[in-house]
């Protein structure tokens, strides 16, 4: 990124990613923003092969769970971004993506978790103010 923003989002499970593009010279043309192999992130979830075990903290608790991470890009996001699948129980599964490709792992799952606090919150101030307006 060249304004130093790191971006972190959740993908959907239907997101439309590709591989990392091959570097080519001497063609003609501009070249590759995305690789040619189009990659189904359900599909990678689904295949057990490269998950790991971690434990981490989320809401101010530790919880165990495994992840899945790797590089691909997106038409819609424009550069390279990490991915990385979490599945905190079988089947329950999220993925996130990150725009600094470079980041650690627990980096990566500390921003998650500050999001998953900010989230709480705003959960919290709803329903209060909710049911504090339905009593009126």
């Amino acid at each position: 990124m060249a304004v130093g923003a790191i971006f972190m989002a959740r993908l959907r499970s239907d997101a439309k990613l590709s591989d990392l593009p091959v570097a080519t010279f001497g063609q003609r043309g501009r070249p590759r923003e995305c690789g040619k192999i189009r990659m189904s992130l359900m599909k990678r979830a689904i295949d057990r092969r490269d998950w790991q075990s971690i434990l981490y903290v989320i809401l101010d608790k530790m919880v165990a769970g495994c992840f899945k991470t790797f590089l691909t890009t997106s038409r819609d996001i424009g550069d390279p971004v990490r991915v990385v699948l979490l599945e905190h129980t079988k089947g329950n599964r999220a993925a996130e993506f990150n725009s600094h490709t470079t980041l650690s792992l627990k980096s990566i799952l500390k921003m998650v978790s500050d999001r998953w606090a900010t989230e709480k919150h705003f959960y919290d101030a709803k329903w209060i103010w909710g049911a504090g307006e339905q009593q009126i």
